[in-house]
């Protein structure tokens, strides 16, 4: 059995348009819908070499781009990529950042899972939508991250938590 996009996925009362996902489909993904498949039909269609499991809940297309940035945004829908990985997505820095930057509000609770994999900052809520956009990943996908001015003014917000170099080719590149 293989699947098109676009193709709808059928089983009994359940089903799952891939044409909903019709852009993280052209890059190789696909994720976990509520109403939509069990987690046991995943296994088979991981275990017959339809999807391949990128991670917990998401699948991907055999031989498909794993798109890090997009999935942990997938997976934690209130951040919003900041600072450094901000910097480097808006090409004022050459560096790729080791770790991602994200930006939460402080009421929310930041899994295990993004604390190791991210470096974490923490706002007030009435300041998280302040300054943010749409932008490619770099593999296709759309994902939310603040814009250049915003960026600039966390940077120097956050100046001792962070790298001189990146800080001043970030403020020369702005300028």
């Amino acid at each position: 059995m293989r699947i098109s996009k676009g193709e709808a996925l059928y089983d009994g009362y359940n089903y799952c348009r891939a044409v909903a996902f019709q852009e993280k489909w052209d890059v190789g993904g696909f994720t976990n819908c509520r109403g939509g498949f069990h987690r046991q039909q995943f296994a088979d269609f991981v275990k017959s070499g339809i999807l391949e499991q990128a991670e917990r809940g998401i699948y991907i297309s055999p031989g498909g781009l794993d798109d890090a940035l997009f999935w942990i945004q997938q997976h934690a829908k209130k951040i919003v990529y900041s600072h450094e990985t901000a910097l480097f997505l808006h090409r004022m820095t050459d560096r790729t950042p080791i770790h991602y930057s994200v930006t939460i509000p402080s009421s929310y609770k930041a899994s295990t899972a993004l604390k190791k994999s991210c470096k974490i900052y923490y706002i007030k809520q009435e300041l998280v939508d302040l300054g943010k956009i749409e932008k490619s990943s770099g593999m296709g996908n759309t994902v939310i991250i603040y814009d250049p001015e915003r960026t600039v003014c966390d940077v120097i917000r956050s100046r001792n938590k962070m790298d001189g170099q990146i800080f001043i080719k970030a403020l020369k590149n702005y300028a």
